[in-house]
C-alpha cells in the first residue's frame, strides 16, 4: 500500500469528498505512529515483517537483513535451513548475544569456512546484520520474523507495508488528532490523548490472538 492509498483510506473514514486533507498532514502523522505506537506496552509486535533471505555460500559470515525498519526492536522467530538442490532441511544455529558472541568467536573472517554453529544480531545505523560464528561453505535459507519501528516515508507515492491491525489503529489515531488538534497538528501529545479507552486494548488483543504466544523469544536460544 502506498501513503496515497492510506491517504484516500483517511478521507473516506472523515467524509472528505473534496480531498481537503493536507498530504502533508498524512505523511508527518504516519511517521507519528511510527515512532510512537510500538513504544505503547504491548503494542511492541504491531510493526513485524517476515521474511526468507537466501544467503550464498561464498564463505561470507554476514549480511544486512533489514527490511524496511528504522529501528529493529525483537526478533521473533527466526530458523535456519540448507538446501543443495532438494528440499530445505533445517538445521540448529544457537543465538548469542553480541557480547559472549565475539567474546567465543574472536575474529571470524580468520577463521575457516564450514557449517555455522552461533550467530548473532548487531544493529549499526539502519542495518540489522546476520552474523555467523565462521564463514559459511553451506547454502543457507534464512526464515525470520522481527519487529520493530518503519523507516519513516516522505512522500505519498512510498510505500508502507503494515498489517491490517496496524492499519485501523494509525487511522484511528490520525482521525483523533484531526478532530483533536483542529489546524494545529503538531503531534506533541501523548499517544494516549487521542486514544479513547477501547483502541488500544482492542489493538492489543487482536494482536494477542494473531501471534498466539504469550511472550517474544528467539528460537533456538540457549538458556
Amino acid at each position: 500500500m502506498t501513503v496515497q492509498e492510506f491517504a484516500e483510506k483517511f478521507r473516506i473514514l472523515r467524509g472528505d469528498s473534496t480531498a481537503s486533507t493536507p498530504d502533508n498532514f498524512i505523511i508527518e502523522g504516519i511517521n507519528w505512529c511510527f515512532r510512537e505506537i510500538p513504544r505503547v506496552p504491548k503494542l511492541g509486535k504491531i510493526f513485524s515483517k517476515h521474511s526468507t533471505y537466501n544467503l550464498d555460500a561464498n564463505k561470507h559470515y554476514r549480511w544486512d537483513i533489514n527490511d524496511g525498519f528504522r529501528r529493529l526492536n525483537d526478533v521473533v522467530m527466526i530458523n535456519f535451513y540448507t538446501s543443495t538442490g532438494g528440499e530445505p532441511c533445517k538445521i540448529n544455529i544457537c543465538h548469542k548475544d553480541v557480547e559472549d558472541f565475539y567474546n567465543r568467536n574472536g575474529i571470524i573472517e580468520l577463521k575457516q569456512p564450514g557449517k555455522p554453529c552461533q550467530y548473532t544480531i548487531e544493529e549499526e545505523g539502519d542495518k540489522i546484520w546476520l552474523v555467523l560464528d565462521r564463514p559459511s561453505n553451506v547454502p543457507l535459507i534464512v526464515d525470520i520474523i522481527t519487529t520493530g519501528y518503519p523507516k519513516e516515508v516522505k512522500t505519498v507515492d512510498d510505500k508502507i507495508d503494515i498489517s491490517v491491525i496496524a492499519e485501523q489503529l494509525m487511522l484511528q489515531l490520525l482521525a483523533s488528532i484531526w478532530y483533536q488538534e483542529s489546524a494545529d497538528f503538531n503531534f506533541s501529545e501523548a499517544i494516549y490523548t487521542y486514544m479513547d479507552n477501547k483502541a488500544i486494548p482492542e489493538a492489543i488483543q487482536q494482536l494477542n490472538k494473531r501471534w498466539s504466544v504469550s511472550h517474544q523469544s528467539i528460537l533456538g536460544e540457549n538458556s
